[in-house]
Parts: C-alpha cells; sequence; structure tokens
C-alpha cells in the first residue's frame, strides 16, 4: 500500500507554486516525501500546508532535531506532518546553525510548544 495518496505530481505542482519557500523535494521509492525549506519561511510554509486544500497537514506528529557538527549549517530541525483527511505524511526539514532562529509554528500547531522547547533544550540552549 502507498503511503502518500497525493501524487509526486501533485506535489511538484504544489512546490513550484511556492518556489522561494523551497530549497529541496526529495521522493523515495516508499512514497514518503521530504520537502527542506529556508529558514525564513517557516511560518508561512506551514500555514500554507495546513491550509491547502489538496494537503490539510493538520497534525504535527513530531518535531526533532539532528546535529552534524561538520556542515556549516550543523543542525537539522525536522518536522513530522500527517494528513488524515489523504492519509499523507510529509517530512519538512530546515537547516539551520547555531546563531539562527527559527519562527515557532505553536500557533499553527499546538502540539509543537513541547516539541520546540526539548528540540531548543538539547541542541541550541548551550551556545
Amino acid at each position: 500500500m502507498k503511503l502518500n495518496k497525493i501524487s509526486s505530481t501533485m506535489w511538484e505542482n504544489l512546490i513550484l507554486s511556492i518556489p522561494s519557500w523551497v530549497e529541496k523535494c526529495e521522493f523515495s521509492r516508499t512514497g514518503e516525501v521530504t520537502i527542506t525549506i529556508y529558514s525564513n519561511s517557516v511560518s508561512a510554509f506551514f500555514l500554507y500546508v495546513k491550509n491547502h486544500t489538496n494537503l490539510r497537514m493538520k497534525m504535527l506528529v513530531d518535531l526533532t532535531a539532528v546535529d552534524f557538527p561538520a556542515r556549516d549549517k550543523r543542525f537539522e530541525v525536522v518536522y513530522h506532518l500527517l494528513s488524515l483527511d489523504f492519509n499523507t505524511r510529509l517530512r519538512v526539514k530546515v537547516h539551520v546553525n547555531e546563531t539562527t532562529s527559527l519562527s515557532s509554528i505553536e500557533d499553527l500547531y499546538k502540539s509543537s510548544g513541547w516539541f520546540e522547547r526539548e528540540v531548543w533544550d538539547l541542541f541550541f540552549k548551550s551556545f
């Protein structure tokens, strides 16, 4: 069974409608979609994917970060979204360094408040 009911063509068309926010889009063989966005477009991007008629990513499942010390932008903040209407998952990544701040998405996804605090405490608080 295919995980994403939204076709790759539909994803590509949606990405083309918001090119200034998206750095990269990847499709895995299993149907998973990963979109890497620029750090200054976090609020606008999440508002878009939550309210777009063909996406409806209404649930934030998880938010975490990964540290790659050798990279210039060493942290990768990773959001996992779910559309219950389409049984579709979306992974969103944002690359940041120690001095880059990200907008909170708690006003869109109430569950993000705890996740954001945990990521801050684990990865950024010591800098």
